[in-house]
């Protein structure tokens, strides 16, 4: 630790000797700026006659938050203290982004021997935060003398022991070029609404106005005033700091050339972990971690775009549904530059192959194996781990023990959402030697009256922290820095039942002779509104592909429609036969097949619709040309 040997705090300059307002106490919030001198000092052995460096420092007393920014000639650091969390971080800051996060001891509890809350930088200096000065008042105790000089004005003298010394003075500065508009009507003029013109004010410079008023007696009143009612303030701190060991004192002089007094919670990105930088061990007690692992069948839409190219953007469509393990997407190929074609991709875990369906419909679907899969960045999640998919697949990757962080709160596309983050190393497929940082910002769903647990994904950023400069497929060469951005929108949007029975339904591959249809009789009418549900329809199809043996029923298993006609209810169906010409999924069950087990079934009764508590027996089947 440091012993402080001594500390004069001066604001502003007067040419006389005025009486002493002592050593002021702030412990509110405070926005301010201004330089740090550092004077003969030694780094290394090495010694320094002057180094001048400029800091920023920003306080939130309502979220409890703190943040301390150094800019010197060639680095720049953060010092970030989240007191209700009980983290301390340093951040740096190289090529003008931001690097690197490391944890930092917290300061050990305040004692009157010790200045505990000096920070020890990794630069090998010392430095007192502004904040830390401010509430010096409530750590130090005043000396047995009431009074000294401290450059020729009158100071009370606060200290802890003999060698620790804090003087302070408070004085304003007198800016003789700036008169606010509102002058009159704040300090005791004539209101602005009379017709009676206020007194003339001169033309700057003006000399013969007392700054500041009268009324100003201590800092505390002046931050009080409206802004622009505030004359200038300008703070000088000068003190001697000491290692122990050492025989030299550096000589530091902070000056504060702006200090904003703030009355509410502060929203300020000083205050938050800069994207692209993780913060290990970083978390929000107040805030639970979003529930995506519930969720099983959802789609999106997404446009995506890199930091290489903002304006070469892609749109694209996903669903995803982890009970059958499928996976679609259309998109514009990352690749293709003017004019890129949409496709539809659908990766089928449980038959363990994907299927490629191009727009134009004079153009086959192409069959494939996983093994074979070509990556794109729209993709998002590895094809490979469909038949294993669940929603963490999504978010968090194939590693089950991986889970997302807090980071903070943010606005994305102007939605204010909260920032989780994961480190990967799977990310993008095929790839080695890659580490990327994910960050989901997830609706902030407490800013909306109509609140619920859904978790919405408005942004993903994926930044790739480190690479080696190999050529990955579907993404080309990688770089430390490259950044991929998603903006999502409408995403879970559609109920899981309609993305099961529409979304991977695959009839643009099958010619109209593939195409069977069938028509149920059941043995007991269904209400109109029943049969509207996309619940029901969603149900009829899961029925259907078991009682045919079809395997997967989303993709074979499609338009469905259900009505009363007659006194009578009707459910109708298409059923696909295998992939045409498949050389992969030999093993499917047949249209001819299907038919077969499902007339079987009604003709031993046993084949039935249920749905909210109710059996509905299927009767008669017929075809439908």
């Amino acid at each position: 630790m440091l012993n402080l040997l001594c500390l004069v705090l001066v604001v502003g300059t007067i040419p006389h000797e005025v009486d002493s307002q002592a050593l002021h106490f702030y412990n509110g919030s405070f926005y301010s700026t201004g330089e740090i001198m550092r004077q003969h000092f030694y780094v290394k052995g090495k010694y320094y006659g002057t180094e001048l460096a400029v800091f920023e420092e920003i306080f939130d007393s309502f979220g409890r938050k703190a943040a301390f920014r150094v800019t010197k000639k060639d680095d720049v650091f953060t010092v970030l203290h989240d007191i209700q969390a009980q983290k301390r971080y340093l951040l740096r800051t190289e090529g003008g982004r931001s690097t690197s996060c490391i944890e930092t001891p917290l300061p050990a509890a305040w004692n009157r021997n010790l200045m505990s809350d000096i920070f020890h930088g990794h630069d090998e200096r010392d430095y007192i935060p502004l904040r830390e000065i401010l509430v010096l008042r409530s750590k130090l105790t005043i000396s047995t003398r009431d009074e000294d000089m401290a450059r020729g004005i009158y100071t009370k003298i606060f200290g802890g022991r003999s060698d620790d010394s804090v003087s302070a003075v408070l004085k304003w500065t007198l800016n003789q070029e700036y008169v606010p508009k509102d002058y009159y009507d704040y300090y005791g003029g004539k209101p602005k609404t009379t017709t009676k013109k206020p007194n003339p004010v001169p033309d700057p410079p003006i000399s013969s106005y007392s700054w500041p008023p009268k009324r100003f007696t201590d800092l505390h009143e002046a931050m009080l005033a409206p802004l622009n009612s505030t004359p200038p303030i300008i703070w000088e701190a000068w003190f001697n700091m000491q290692r122990p060991g050492s025989y030299f004192a550096p000589t530091i002089t902070s000056r504060v050339y702006n200090f904003d007094y703030i009355k509410h919670p502060i929203q300020h990105d000083l205050l938050q972990i800069p994207d692209g930088v993780r913060c290990e061990g970083y978390k929000n007690r107040d805030l639970k971690k979003p529930m995506y692992t519930s969720m099983r069948v959802f789609s999106f839409s997404v446009i995506a775009w890199t930091n290489k190219n903002k304006h070469h953007k892609r749109v694209s469509e996903g669903w995803l549904d982890a009970n059958q393990k499928l996976y679609k997407v259309d998109y514009q190929s990352w690749s293709e530059e003017a004019t890129p074609k949409y496709s539809s991709v659908i990766i089928s875990g449980q038959e363990g192959v994907g299927y490629k369906i191009p727009l134009e419909k004079e153009k086959p679907c192409e069959e494939f194996s996983l093994a074979d899969t070509s990556f794109d960045a729209q993709m998002i999640i590895d094809p490979k781990h469909v038949p294993n998919l669940t929603a963490k697949s999504f978010f968090t990757g194939s590693n089950q023990s991986m889970t997302l962080d807090y980071k903070k709160a943010a606005f994305k596309v102007g939605i204010p959402c909260h920032k989780w983050d994961v480190i990967r190393y799977d990310w993008p497929p095929g790839s080695s030697g890659v580490k990327t940082l994910w960050e989901w910002c997830m609706v902030d769903m407490t800013k909306y009256s109509n609140q619920n647990k859904t978790v919405t994904p408005v942004a993903l950023e994926i930044h790739v922290l480190e690479a080696q400069g190999v050529s990955t497929p579907g993404i080309g060469n990688l770089a430390a820095g490259d950044v991929y951005f998603y903006q999502f929108f409408n995403f879970n949007q559609t109920s899981p039942d309609v993305v099961q029975t529409n979304g991977f339904f695959m009839n643009r591959c099958y010619e109209k002779s593939n195409w069977t249809t069938v028509r149920f009789t059941l043995n007991e009418k269904i209400h109109e509104e029943v049969l509207k549900q996309s619940a029901f329809l969603s149900m009829v199809q899961k029925r259907v592909a078991m009682y045919a043996r079809i395997k997967v029923a989303s993709l074979r298993v499609g338009h469905i429609k259900a009505y009363n006609s007659g006194g009578k209810t009707y459910v109708q169906v298409v059923i696909l036969d295998r992939f045409p010409n498949t050389t992969l999924t030999t093993n499917s069950t047949t249209t001819y097949q299907s038919i077969e087990k499902l007339e079987y079934n009604i003709k031993k009764q046993t084949m039935s619709f249920d749905f909210n508590g109710k059996s509905y027996l299927v009767t008669e089947m017929c075809k439908v040309h």
